[in-house]
């Protein structure tokens, strides 16, 4: 954060009642720093701001706050154990940067249940009830993050889905030095558990966001699937991918080339009947990760001669 925005976190923080400001002109430099203050997770407290000019300076700014200050105090009390049970129970502790960013992102992903109907449902408080959208949940990485030594930003902008498309929120977060983004709540569906959006660069997410970033993201050198080795950049790759995993292990494999469906099912079922020893639940392909699952029985739908998707309908039958 700037002067400005440190200056009004730590004056809503402590719910002082008048925020003296560093003496500032510049609107548009200051909008975003107020904007920052916003997306920080423990200002869930305030209503509205409001500020005062001494001509043409902004000299100080006055929260309208949204709980009294024992409220809040005793919420950020209940939240704060919250967020150090969920790091007892993930290991964070003994975890390197890296492996606290994809064991958080892992939680948040599978333990917050997506919920437009609670009025908590934009902040940090939606930690306790479990349920929120995509900025409550984005406010909820972060804090679990920073409170672990994991310098953790939230980041708005919209999904490129329609002009202008609906507005969303995810992370960025500084992992050896560089920053990635972290969205937890596009890694999943209804159907589909991957790691897609865990630490990828401006590239990636450019596919189907827009935003203005604080900072760029330029590395992939870190994300889930890159430093594990598991991405295929044409059929053969992935073919030698699934000869050598590992056996009776889930299967996530990145995708990194254009591909069809029907003949990436295709690759898998060669390299089954070549040996391959691979799970038996459902396979899929969300966004451009494979899946197959080792839960629930195996369902192969033939088309011809070939294979198609397994269950969940991808690809033709």
């Amino acid at each position: 954060m700037g002067a400005v925005a440190d200056a009004i976190r730590e004056g809503v923080v402590g719910c002082w009642p008048s925020v003296p400001l560093p003496p500032h002109t510049c609107e548009a430099v200051f909008d975003r720093e107020a904007e920052l203050v916003w997306n920080d997770p423990w200002t869930f407290n305030i209503g509205s701001l409001s500020y005062t000019l001494e001509g043409r300076w902004v000299v100080s700014c006055a929260p309208v706050y949204g709980m009294g200050t024992v409220e809040y105090r005793e919420t950020c009390g209940r939240i704060r154990s919250k967020i150090g049970r969920i790091g007892r129970a993930l290991g964070l502790d003994g975890m390197s940067e890296v492996e606290k960013a994809e064991a958080v992102h892992g939680y948040v992903a599978s333990s917050l249940v997506w919920d437009d109907s609670r009025p908590d449902q934009h902040d940090l408080r939606c930690l306790l009830a479990g349920r929120g959208v995509c900025d409550g949940l984005a406010k909820c990485a972060a804090a679990i993050l920073a409170e672990h030594g994991v310098e953790c930003l939230v980041v708005t902008g919209r999904l490129n889905s329609s002009d202008p498309g609906p507005g969303h929120a995810w992370n960025l977060v500084r992992v050896g030095g560089r920053y990635y983004h972290l969205d937890s709540k596009f890694s999943v569906s209804e159907d589909a558990r991957t790691h897609y959006y865990c630490l990828v660069d401006d590239r990636t997410m450019a596919k189907q966001r827009t935003w203005s970033s604080p900072v760029p993201c330029m590395s992939m050198s870190q994300n889930y699937y890159y430093r594990r080795g598991h991405v295929a950049s044409g059929r053969p790759s992935l073919a030698r991918l699934l000869h050598s995993w590992p056996s009776d292990t889930r299967v996530e494999v990145l995708m990194d080339f254009k591909f069809d469906a029907g003949d990436v099912y295709r690759t898998v079922y060669e390299a089954e009947r070549e040996g391959a020893d691979l799970p038996s639940g459902e396979m899929y392909i969300y966004r451009n990760v494979l899946v197959i699952e080792r839960e629930r029985p195996l369902h192969v739908v033939l088309n011809g001669s070939g294979p198609c998707a397994r269950s969940l309908g991808c690809g033709s039958s």
